[in-house]
């Protein structure tokens, strides 16, 4: 589960930032993108650049 987060915060959700009106959405987008990342990785296509920074941390952690 704390991975699923970890992940969702690499394709640009942040639960901290979140509001109450946007949280559907922007969850919704970021799991949209989180499933079209591992989608390309299945068939062999990478891992596509990250939409953050690679030197941003956690929440969670």
């Amino acid at each position: 589960m704390l991975q699923h987060l970890y992940d969702l915060e690499s394709e640009g959700f942040w639960p901290t930032q979140a509001s109450d009106l946007r949280f559907p959405l922007n969850i919704e987008a970021a799991e949209a993108r989180l499933a079209a990342r591992q989608a390309a990785q299945a068939q062999g296509g990478g891992d596509p650049p990250a939409q953050s920074p690679a030197t941003q941390t956690h929440c969670f952690r």
